[in-house]
């Protein structure tokens, strides 16, 4: 029996053609979070807000910043094909100014300018 999830190399074009369709299809159905009624929309931002401002958060976009994440993080995620000289290997802490920006930049951040598929929008209600 063959695998299912098997692809022919020659079947590529159109699979790949097939997923942009389905990914612009459910861009475009993407709600934005001002679509919700004013109480939910409220309780929504203060969420991602509070989330934002964790240190974890800052840290993680401090690093976004940076270009390249710290090496203690990146080797939780480090696929193990990754091998030789590599960058990550000697990047143990944020280059300077990378977290100060971070701390000015987050709190900037608007969540309003996100948008999510109708699903998730109506689970919420």
């Amino acid at each position: 029996m063959a695998d299912p999830l098997f692809i022919w190399p020659d079947d590529m074009p159109a699979v790949v053609e097939k997923l942009r369709i389905k990914a612009q299809a459910d861009y475009r159905a993407r709600i934005p979070i001002d679509k919700l009624d004013a109480m939910h929309r409220d309780i929504l931002i203060r969420a991602i807000n509070n989330v934002l401002a964790t240190e974890l958060a800052i840290s993680t976009y401090a690093q976004i910043i940076d270009g390249l994440p710290i090496a203690d993080v990146a080797w939780d995620q480090r696929s193990p094909g990754l091998w030789g000289d590599h960058p990550l290997d000697g990047h143990e802490e944020l280059c300077p100014g990378a977290l100060d920006k971070a701390r000015e930049v987050c709190p900037q951040w608007d969540p309003v300018m996100l948008a999510f598929s109708p699903k998730v929008c109506w689970s919420f209600l």
